[in-house]
């Protein structure tokens, strides 16, 4: 998230403000301030979600870890010991330091103060003046959060029903439910699953005070370390906010601040409450300001005189960047004075003709001020009509299409750091299958798993949004960078196709032996043709035309049966036919086959079934992906996955699977198998079309064509999935299957667009430049109806016209 305000400017557009690092992985020495508006999207992100999710999976590991059975005879003594013991075992401490690891990544805020000097995050940076007079307990051990809490919300009087204020008043004093009441601001899950809670400080009351009586009174352990005024706290996702009050991070007014800084001074502190520096003489940070003149007061609020930030709800900086683009882009540094002028009149339309407004917003492109701004001036004191001119106009325009697709793009996350979050709650089956790999593998897993899953369906199908039949034809590619664990998916996928290497183990034996008696026969005997029922599901990427053909002519024989194949290599795709042409195959279920005149080849025309897995590098993928394969459709058709991991992050761990995971996975693959012909899922066509009608939006908002073009088949492979478990879970939807394939269509297209957005944008455009081609412009349309020569003149210039 860039910052764009400085500390000025969002105190001028909003008494709702927050200093904090919005980066991954920021520097903790750097904070800025925003308007509280970023920090509420900043929580929406997707990649601030996952990152939680892996620190409080890992919490979790660390606690099961942490538990003991108490033996008999032993105290509570001897479980401390125990678990003392337990945390210094390597186990232990390599899930700590991973927990630390991604801590470290999460962005932060201060509590304390809504500013400091330089953006420097240090006590000598601290700027006293703007305190926020409230600070954030940190409730560290999780044996106290919900007790906690509940008090919190309590004593703040969060809700007055009779039994609240029989409890409250059982609990608490009258004097402590008089001086905390509505003084808890917010609360929110910390990352690792305990509680933060701001509070309002008291007048009078310093940071360490508050914190010490607020703790006494909500029962918890006070943390020594959150009383330092340059403290930060982490900050969580969206989803472990608990309760914000209208109040949180808002300046407070003139006479409440005055109240409380002469509250801090009568104790001889200042104006934060800090001790006075040894070597100020008991002078405080700030003087309490003198009392002006009406006339000093005028003047002052002249010389402070704020203007719009944005011009019918677009920011002035996108409106003067597509207006400089409009005019022909910066200019040369021997014409700069002339460009600002042309500007500055033109800017006049948006900015009531005043010069300080323009100055505030104007691009001088490097030129001195003290020449820049007399420029200004003279544009501004300048006749010109009244009207507005086009080219204002078509600037305002582009520069709100531009700000909508900016706001609908971050939004979605389309071009987010990391992909969008799994649900907490998943299918069953996928839970399963997921259970055994660490956080960071299970989207990897999870969408694997599809291919081989659907691979057990015979001649079944069902009806997209498109009124068109579909199979569950699905393949996946997995793209990641090298050594991050891509084998991990084989785990899942051999348990998944087990019962079909058992079925293939009897036919290639059956093939086998008809081949050795064929083989010991002589030459004049009659040969035996070929046993019928022979189909062999499980095949090698290192398979002849000829042999795939047959299998695939053996699969349809058998009711419509699929081909499956697990690639270690995205380009064993080559050895069974041109890539690009296999995916539309597979996808499309098309016919393929060959035509032969011995009578010892093979000749079929058959519907391609073929499901398969696949793995390479990023940039082994996209250089095995050129433009054309992304241009003719072929990746839209995949669905992708990634592994994102920390860097130098340790091996991970994974689970086994056992008897009771395989016996689990069975009922799910007997449904699976006894699935045929056409399958209705009104759920399942009422969320694809909830699906494609957002992302259309969001693709349309965003200006993003590669977006929507990658957008029309993810989400017919959403549908497929869809299917595949509705039918795993015997014909029954559940709520849970609706988020994770909203998930996994959105996953899809995050990974579409991170490694092969670009090119797919490069296809598009070339595409319109094959058949637009632009006429001579109309220059009168950049002018107002009535004009005058000057400013003919003008827009002849800005379009690079001469004569």
């Amino acid at each position: 998230m860039e910052k764009k305000l400085s500390y000025d400017q969002c105190k001028q557009m909003s008494s709702r403000l927050i200093a904090m690092n919005s980066n991954r992985n920021g520097n903790k020495g750097q904070i800025s301030t925003y308007l509280l508006d970023y920090y509420t999207e900043l929580t929406k992100q997707p990649w601030l979600a996952q990152l939680v999710g892996q620190i409080r999976d890992l919490t979790q590991k660390q606690n099961l870890m942490l538990v003991v059975e108490q033996k008999e005879g032993e105290d509570e003594n001897d479980l401390f010991i125990k678990m003392q013991a337990i945390k210094q075992t390597d186990a232990y401490k390599q899930l700590a330091k991973q927990v630390e690891g991604l801590k470290k990544q999460l962005p932060f805020r201060s509590p304390h103060y809504f500013h400091f000097q330089d953006d420097h995050r240090a006590q000598k940076a601290i700027d006293a003046e703007a305190f926020t007079f409230q600070t954030t307990v940190d409730i560290d051990n999780p044996d106290e959060v919900e007790v906690a809490v509940k008090r919190a919300l309590l004593l703040n009087g969060f809700n007055d029903g009779d039994m609240e204020v029989l409890f409250r008043d059982k609990m608490f004093k009258p004097e402590d439910i008089e001086l905390w009441r509505g003084k808890v601001l917010h609360i929110e899950r910390s990352a690792r699953n305990k509680a933060h809670i701001d509070i309002r400080i008291p007048v009078g009351m310093t940071i360490a005070e508050a914190q010490s009586q607020f703790c006494k009174l909500i029962l918890a352990t006070e943390d020594p370390s959150c009383i330092t005024p340059e403290r930060i706290i982490f900050i969580t996702d969206h989803a472990s906010q608990i309760y914000t009050a209208d109040d949180w991070y808002k300046r407070l007014s003139d006479e409440e601040i005055a109240e409380r800084r002469e509250a801090y001074r009568k104790r001889g502190l200042d104006i934060d409450g800090r001790p006075l520096d040894l070597n100020s003489k008991g002078t405080p940070t700030v003087d309490f300001e003198p009392i002006e003149t009406e006339e000093e007061k005028a003047r002052r609020a002249a010389q402070q005189k704020q203007y719009d930030q944005t011009y019918e709800g677009v920011p002035y900086e996108e409106i003067v960047k597509a207006l400089v683009e409009l005019m022909g882009g910066a200019p040369a540094q021997g014409n700069r004075n002339n460009f600002i002028y042309r500007e500055a009149c033109l800017l006049r339309y948006i900015c009531d003709s005043e010069a300080e407004w323009i100055k505030q917003v104007i691009l001088i492109f490097g030129e001195d001020e003290s020449k820049a701004f007399p420029t200004v001036e003279s544009a501004c004191k300048v006749a010109q009509s009244p009207q507005m001119p086009q080219l204002v106009k078509q600037a305002i325009e582009m520069a709100r299409k531009r700000f909508i697709a900016q706001q609908a793009t971050e939004k979605a996350g389309i071009y987010a750091d990391v992909p969008p979050q799994m649900p907490a709650r998943l299918p069953k089956l996928i839970k399963l299958l997921t259970s055994k790999v660490p956080a960071d593998f299970k989207p990897a897993v999870a969408m694997a798993v599809f291919p081989p899953l659907a691979a057990h369906l015979k001649g079944v199908n069902f009806r997209y949004i498109d009124n068109q039949l579909h199979e569950a034809a699905m393949m996946n590619l997995l793209v990641a960078p090298m050594s991050s664990g891509k084998s991990l998916v084989n785990g899942p996928i051999d348990c998944i196709i087990q019962d079909l290497a058992q079925q293939d183990e009897v036919n290639r034996q059956k093939e086998q032996d008809w081949k050795d008696e064929v083989n010991t026969m002589g030459d004049n005997k009659k040969k035996p043709v070929r046993p019928e029922g022979i189909c062999i599901r499980i095949v090698s990427p290192d398979l002849t035309r000829a042999a795939y053909i047959q299998r695939l002519d053996d699969a349809q024989k058998a009711g419509n049966a699929y081909l499956y194949c697990k690639m270690d290599e995205v380009d064993m795709l080559k050895k069974f036919n041109d890539p690009s042409q296999l995916i539309r195959l597979c996808w499309d279920n098309s016919e393929d086959g060959q035509e032969r005149v011995g009578t010892k080849s093979v000749t079929a025309r058959v519907k391609t079934r073929f499901n398969w897995n696949a793995s390479s590098t990023i940039a082994v993928t996209q250089k095995f992906f050129s433009l054309r394969e992304v241009a003719d459709g072929a990746v839209s058709r995949l669905s992708l996955s990634t592994i994102i991991r920390p860097d130098f992050a340790p091996r991970p761990v994974v689970g086994e699977y056992d008897a009771e995971f395989k016996s689990q996975l069975h009922e799910y693959i007997q449904r699976l198998n006894g699935a045929y012909g056409f399958v209705d899922c009104r759920k399942a066509r009422q969320l694809a079309e909830r699906l494609e009608a957002d992302i259309m939006e969001t693709a349309q908002l965003a200006d993003n064509k590669a977006y929507a073009e990658f957008a029309k088949r993810a989400l017919a492979n959403g549908y497929r999935r869809a299917m595949v478990l509705y039918l795993a879970n015997g014909e029954k939807w559940e709520k849970s299957m609706d988020d994770f394939v909203k998930w996994s269509v959105m996953y899809d297209l995050w990974c579409k667009m991170r490694f092969f957005g670009n090119q797919m944008q490069e296809a598009i455009d070339g595409d319109h430049r094959n058949v637009c081609h632009a006429g001579p412009s109309n220059l009168l349309v950049f002018v107002p109806d009535t004009f005058t020569a000057v400013e003919i003149e003008q827009v002849y210039l800005i379009h690079g016209k001469k004569g």
